[in-house]
């Protein structure tokens, strides 16, 4: 009789572990799955993103009627074209970085990143002012004083060597999406750390 409950134990056992390896296996296989959709999903989004940077630098060679009617005392534009391109691939280059930090981070470093960001892009256009007003305000006849605010205006507009504009964007963007999301994120990565957590728990018992 002891004999026997023995030998029940070990074959109930042996089955336990069998059955502890096959969901192993399928937790691992379900993993390398999961990393193969995130491979193919990560590369579609680099080819998207390829084609819409590819798309606003073609923009650039493209002239519309504004060229000159933003001409005048303050000043002329670039061609309005290229300065929308330049733009454009900026907010490119800061979209992925803004998705990043509001899909990986907690909803108070989210604002913070947004707060400092706005901060950042209205201290270069109180820099961009004080210039304009010692190179430009100080220099031309009273009456032309007038429009100096289309002069800031045309200078924030043609600045494509540092993003303000893009920034503040950016900045407005983000610190809007640490209101509007959730309170708990949990990024991929975590995500698939406890549920491999989880898994070793149920195979370990």
């Amino acid at each position: 009789m002891i004999r026997f409950e023995r030998e029940r134990d070990l074959r109930s056992q042996q089955s336990m572990e069998v059955e502890s390896m096959m969901h192993a296996g399928n937790t691992s296989s379900g993993s390398s799955q999961t990393r193969w959709v995130r491979l193919v999903v990560y590369c579609g989004l680099a080819c998207l993103w390829g084609l819409a940077a590819l798309s606003a630098v073609s923009f650039r060679d493209r002239t519309t009627e504004l060229d000159h009617q933003l001409c005048g005392v303050w000043g002329c534009s670039p061609p309005v074209a290229a300065v929308v391109s330049c733009h454009l691939v900026w907010g490119l280059i800061l979209l992925p970085l803004a998705i990043y930090v509001c899909a990986n981070f907690s909803i108070r470093i989210v604002r913070i990143t947004g707060m400092t960001t706005v901060c950042v892009a209205c201290c270069a256009i109180l820099v961009l002012v004080v210039y304009e007003y010692f190179h430009w305000y100080t220099f031309v006849q009273p009456a032309s004083r007038v429009y100096f605010g289309r002069r800031i205006a045309l200078s924030l507009f043609s600045q494509i060597d540092f993003p303000i504009i893009p920034l503040l964007l950016m900045g407005l963007g983000v610190w809007w999406v640490s209101f509007i999301r959730p309170t708990q994120v949990v990024s991929p990565a975590n995500h698939e750390r406890e549920h491999l957590r989880s898994s070793e728990e149920l195979a370990s018992s």
